[in-house]
């Protein structure tokens, strides 16, 4: 088990302040030392690049193959299968926009978007959620 320097917080120093310890930039450009525990390795890396691509096109193609399917199609447009186009169009906001970015952020351990594409990401990600689970909810009720 990890034991706390309280040495080191009583002293007024920042507990990520290591020696050769590397800096990445916060939200407003300022200098934020980055722990060493933190930074990713390249097999990290890796895993992450290979992950996010897979859902970016599986998601992303699949998705849209769905909804073209649903809306050339006139016998499959039930009830059941808009509701499942629907669930099919938040993910394809999520893997197209979302995942990239992302990516990038999870990569890269640093925000580097700016301010409205920070609240654009999160915005997406939660009305994605919220629409899953209440078009989920909606075929429930009509099932």
């Amino acid at each position: 088990m990890a034991s706390i320097n309280y040495d080191m917080m009583s002293s007024g120093k920042d507990l990520f302040d290591y020696n050769g310890s590397s800096m990445a930039s916060d939200f407003y450009g300022s200098s934020v030392p980055v722990s060493p525990y933190l930074e990713r390795n390249l097999s990290v890396k890796m895993f992450l690049t290979v992950s996010f691509t897979l859902n970016f096109v599986v998601c992303g193609i699949g998705d849209t193959f769905l909804c073209v399917l649903i809306l050339r199609h006139q016998r499959l447009r039930s009830v059941t299968n808009l509701l499942i186009a629907n669930l099919a169009v938040s993910d394809v906001i999520v893997a197209i926009i979302c995942v990239p970015i992302k990516l990038v952020y999870f990569l890269r351990m640093t925000w580097v978007g700016g301010e409205v594409l920070c609240i654009l990401v999160a915005t997406l990600q939660i009305v994605s959620l919220y629409v899953s689970v209440n078009t989920l909810l909606v075929i429930a009720v009509d099932r």
